[in-house]
């Protein structure tokens, strides 16, 4: 599944790395994921689990310690309770912990998102710097592999699929 696929583990870990080569390396990382109401967790959706899996991935393919690292949800909205951490309250809340050096990347997002950017770069504090997700730079190279890697698996589905098919008409 794409949340664990291993070329997606490294091309976020790649652009984190790359990151903190031009930046140096904050006092904290940061997972932000689009949120969803907390509801949906509790009726099964395993979404939850797949960012948390997520962000322990890179955490162990970067050898990171747990205190380097937070997983995060934003953009909320309406009555519900949604996900949590909320990231907007992690935010206000690190500089009074000391923390104030603080890197963030959205993984749910291989793309830009005008939500999430405009999200953390307006709404948040100066001292976090936003790590850019993995369809630019190098992560070009990056986002292909994985996408080579999922027409694999989807390739081998369908032939699945067919193969199925045939037997059954036979």
């Amino acid at each position: 599944q794409y949340f664990e696929e291993e070329s997606y583990i490294k091309a976020l870990a790649n652009s984190i790395e790359v990151f903190w080569r031009k930046n140096g390396k904050p006092q904290k990382l940061i997972f932000s994921y689009h949120g969803i109401p907390k509801k949906y967790h509790t009726k099964g959706d395993p979404y939850h689990c797949f960012c948390l899996k997520t962000t322990r991935l890179v955490k162990e393919y970067m050898n990171l310690d747990d205190n380097e690292v937070l997983t995060t949800f934003q953009s909320r909205f309406g009555r519900d309770e949604w996900l949590q951490p909320y990231t907007s309250e992690t935010l206000k809340k690190l500089p009074s912990e000391g923390i104030k050096d603080i890197h963030i990347i959205s993984p749910g997002f291989s793309a830009d998102c005008l939500e999430t950017l405009e999200e953390l770069e307006s709404i948040y504090h100066e001292d976090i710097s936003y790590i850019d997700p993995i369809n630019k730079g190098q992560g070009i190279k990056h986002l292909r592999l994985i996408m080579q890697d999922l027409i694999k698996v989807f390739k081998n589905v369908k032939f699945e699929l067919l193969e199925t098919s045939e037997n059954k008409q036979l």
